[in-house]
C-alpha cells in the first residue's frame, strides 16, 4: 500500500512540475511578445547613433494591459525619462547612453536595452551615407567665437572623403558672416570629388559680443507731463523726459501721446482721417540692448492693428528688429520685452493700422530703457525660461500642465525647447513642492528654473455676523455676498490723497510708519500699485498711497513684486521688488483692493497666488486697522480685506 501511495505522489509531483513549467513558458512567451512590441521613435534627422532631440518612448497595446512597463536611463543627466519622453541634454562630447524598458508580469521581469549615442552639443547630426556616391563630410559642429578674436580657423577638424576613401578638400562658405558684429550666422562646408559630385553641411556660428552695461544709458517712464497734446498734433519734433538725468531727450513723433492718467507712451495707429504712428529715438551712439513693456490700450484696439514693430534705421530705410504685435497679450495686460544684440543708434516704435472712425489701434509702451556695450566682459549667453509662475493648489485637485505658457529662448531670441526635469508635487498632501524647468541651446548653454507649488486644504468660507458698513451682507448666500461686496468696493466713497492726508493716515502711535521699512521719518508718497500701471484709475487713492523713504521708493520704481527672495528685508531682484517679510501682507491687501475697485489685472504687479500667500503669511496688523479707519473718515470707503480677512477667500478663491 505504501508503495502505491509513493507512486501516486511521485506522479502528482511530476504532473505539477510539468504544469508549472508550462505556465512559466506561457508567461515567458507572453512577455517576449510584449517586449518585442516596444520601440522608441526618433525625431526627424536623428538615428540610434546620432541623437540630438527628445525621443518618444513606446507603450504597450491593450493586449498587454496586465503587463507593467517602466523606462529608465543609465545616465539621467544626459537622458532623463519624463512621462513618455526621453528628454535629451547634450554634453560637450558624444555620450553613449542605455535606455532600458523593463516589463513585469506575474513576478517575471524582462528587459530590453536601447543603446544610443547622444551627440555632443556642438556636433551637427550625422547624415546617412549618401547613396549616390557623394562625398562624406565629417567633424562639422556649431561654433562660438568672440567678436575680437582673429585668425580662428573654422576648418580645423573638418575632413571629407570620396566613395573610395580618398581625402578631399573642404571649402568653407562664410559669406553671410560679419565677424565684427555679434550675432548668429549660418556657415556652409562643401566638398566636391573628381566626378563633380558635391556634398554640403551647414552649421551655426555665433559671434559673441561684449555684454551690455548693467546701468541704463537712458530710461523713459513717460510721466503725464510728457507730450501733453492730442494725437493729431502736427509737430514732428518733441521731447521726452529721461528719468536718469531728469532732462529732456529730443525725439521725432507722429500720432503719439502720453496718457494723462500715467498710462505710458501711447501710439495710435489710426483715426478717422489718418493712419501710422511712431516715435523715433536717436541715441547718438550705438546701443546694445533695449527693454520695455507694451500692451494694447484696450482689447477693442486690436481689431484695426496691422503692425507693431521695433525698427532700426539703416541709411534712409527702416529695418524691422522685433515684430511686437503677435507677442502682445490679447487681454491688454503688459508684456515685458528685452531685445539684445542691437548695434545701431537710431530706433523707432512703429504702429500701422487700417482706417478707423476714431483714435484706435492704440499701443501703450512703458518703462523703456536702453543700454550700451559694457567693457571688459562678454555678453551673457545664458538662455531664458519665460512665463513661469508659482502655483497654489487645493488637496485632491488635478495637476495643471506646468508647461502651459512656458517657453524658452536663447540669447539670439530664437525659441528653444524647455522641459520639466523634476516635479515633486503631491496633491494628496499639504505642503510646499517644487517643479524644475530646464533648457539648453544649440551651443550647450543651459539654465534651470524652479517654481514653488503650494498644496493646501480647501478653505471653506464661513460668513460672520456683519454690522454697520457691511450690514447689507447679513443673511445673504455666498454668491450674493460676493456680488454685494464687489459692488461696495467698486462704488463706495471717493479717491483723494494729498501729502498731508498720507501723513495723517500713516501716523501710528504718534510716529510715521513707512511701507517697506517701518517706523521712521516721512519721505514721500509711494504708489504701491505703481502710478504708471494704473491705466485710467486715479493715482491719488489713499488706499494705494503709503508713506515711504525716498531712496527706497526710488529703488522700487514701478517694478512688479516678487517672492524670489534671499533675505527678510526689502530688496530689488532682477527687475522685481520684494517688500520685506513684515510688509508682504500690507502690500497684498492693498493690491487686491485696487485690483477689485478699478478692475486692474494683478499680473501688472505680480500674481494672485503670491498675494494670497502673503495675505496669509502676514496677518492684518493694528497699524492697518488704524489706517483703514482714518481713510474711511476721509474717503468714506474701507478696504474689506483688512476689516474681514476672510473676504479675500470670498472674492478670490
Amino acid at each position: 500500500m505504501k508503495k502505491i501511495i509513493s507512486i501516486l505522489l511521485f506522479a502528482i509531483s511530476v504532473f505539477t512540475l510539468v504544469a508549472c513549467d508550462d505556465e512559466l513558458t506561457k508567461n515567458q512567451n507572453f512577455l517576449n511578445e510584449a517586449l518585442a512590441s516596444i520601440d522608441i521613435t526618433y525625431e526627424t534627422g536623428d538615428s540610434i547613433n546620432s541623437v540630438t532631440k527628445d525621443i518618444t518612448l513606446g507603450s504597450l497595446s491593450d493586449k498587454f494591459s496586465t503587463v507593467t512597463l517602466e523606462w529608465s536611463s543609465n545616465i539621467p543627466s544626459v537622458v532623463s525619462i519624463v512621462d513618455d519622453k526621453a528628454v535629451i541634454y547634450r554634453r560637450q562630447e558624444n555620450t553613449e547612453v542605455t535606455i532600458t524598458a523593463t516589463i513585469v508580469f506575474n513576478e517575471v521581469e524582462l528587459y530590453r536595452d536601447f543603446n544610443i549615442t547622444v551627440l555632443g552639443i556642438n556636433q551637427v547630426p550625422n547624415e546617412e551615407v549618401p547613396t549616390d556616391g557623394s562625398p562624406i563630410i565629417s567633424g562639422v559642429k556649431n561654433v562660438e567665437i568672440k567678436v575680437d578674436e582673429s585668425n580662428v580657423n573654422l576648418l580645423t577638424g573638418i575632413t571629407a572623403k570620396d566613395i573610395n576613401n580618398k581625402a578631399l578638400t573642404v571649402i568653407l562658405d562664410d559669406s553671410k558672416v560679419d565677424y565684427t558684429k555679434a550675432g548668429r550666422y549660418e556657415i556652409t562646408y562643401k566638398a566636391t570629388d573628381e566626378n563633380n559630385k558635391t556634398s554640403t553641411k551647414v552649421a551655426q556660428l555665433r559671434i559673441i559680443g561684449f555684454g551690455s552695461s548693467t546701468n541704463a544709458l537712458y530710461k523713459f517712464e513717460f510721466p503725464s507731463t510728457d507730450l501733453s497734446h492730442g494725437y493729431s498734433d502736427p509737430a514732428i519734433d518733441s521731447v521726452l523726459t529721461d528719468s536718469i538725468s531728469n532732462s529732456s531727450f529730443a525725439i521725432k513723433k507722429r500720432r503719439a501721446n502720453v496718457g494723462q492718467g500715467g498710462e505710458g507712451l501711447i501710439i495710435s495707429g489710426t483715426s478717422s482721417s489718418e493712419t501710422l504712428g511712431w516715435v523715433e529715438f536717436d541715441f547718438k551712439e550705438v546701443i546694445t540692448k533695449m527693454s520695455f513693456m507694451a500692451r494694447l490700450y484696450s482689447d477693442k484696439d486690436l481689431a484695426l492693428v496691422k503692425e507693431v514693430k521695433l525698427q532700426q534705421k539703416q541709411g534712409t530705410n527702416w529695418v524691422d528688429v522685433l515684430d511686437i504685435l503677435p507677442l502682445l497679450n490679447p487681454d491688454a495686460t503688459n508684456k515685458t520685452f528685452e531685445v539684445n544684440n542691437l548695434d545701431n543708434s537710431i530706433y523707432r516704435l512703429y504702429v500701422d493700422a487700417n482706417q478707423g472712425t476714431q483714435n484706435s489701434a492704440r499701443i501703450v509702451f512703458d518703462d523703456l530703457a536702453v543700454y550700451k556695450a559694457g567693457t571688459g566682459s562678454y555678453q551673457d549667453l545664458t538662455p531664458s525660461i519665460l512665463g513661469t509662475k508659482d502655483y497654489e493648489l487645493v488637496t485632491g485637485s488635478t495637476l495643471p500642465n506646468f508647461l502651459d505658457g512656458v517657453s524658452a529662448k536663447d540669447v539670439d531670441g530664437i525659441t528653444i525647447p524647455v522641459t520639466i526635469t523634476e516635479n515633486t508635487v503631491d496633491v494628496t498632501k499639504v505642503g510646499n513642492y517644487s517643479v524644475t524647468y530646464r533648457t539648453q541651446d544649440l551651443f550647450g548653454h543651459e539654465v534651470t528654473k524652479d517654481i514653488v507649488v503650494r498644496v493646501k486644504d480647501e478653505e471653506v468660507f464661513v460668513p460672520g455676523d456683519y454690522s454697520t458698513y457691511y450690514a447689507s451682507l447679513n443673511g445673504k448666500s455666498q454668491s450674493e455676498m460676493k456680488s454685494i461686496l464687489t459692488t461696495m468696493v467698486k462704488s463706495n466713497g471717493r479717491a483723494t490723497g494729498s501729502t498731508e492726508q498720507v501723513k495723517t493716515v500713516d501716523s501710528f502711535e504718534g510716529k510715521n510708519y513707512n511701507i517697506y521699512t517701518g517706523f521712521g521719518s516721512y519721505g514721500n508718497r509711494e504708489h504701491v500699485w505703481p502710478n504708471s500701471k494704473l491705466g485710467s484709475a486715479p493715482d491719488y487713492d489713499l488706499h494705494n498711497l503709503r508713506a515711504a523713504v525716498v531712496s527706497v521708493n526710488s529703488t522700487r520704481s514701478n517694478y512688479p513684486f516678487t517672492n524670489q527672495v534671499t533675505q527678510t528685508n526689502w530688496q530689488l531682484i532682477n527687475g522685481k521688488f520684494y517688500p520685506g517679510k513684515e510688509h508682504v501682507g500690507d502690500v497684498a491687501r492693498i493690491v487686491l483692493y485696487i485690483s477689485l475697485r478699478y478692475n486692474l489685472s494683478l499680473n501688472l504687479v505680480g500674481n494672485l497666488e503670491m498675494f494670497l500667500t502673503w495675505h496669509e503669511e502676514d496677518p492684518v496688523s493694528p497699524f492697518e486697522i488704524s489706517r483703514n479707519n482714518k481713510i474711511y473718515s476721509i474717503q468714506n470707503n474701507r478696504n474689506p480685506f483688512i476689516d474681514h480677512p476672510e473676504f479675500v477667500n470670498l472674492i478670490y478663491s
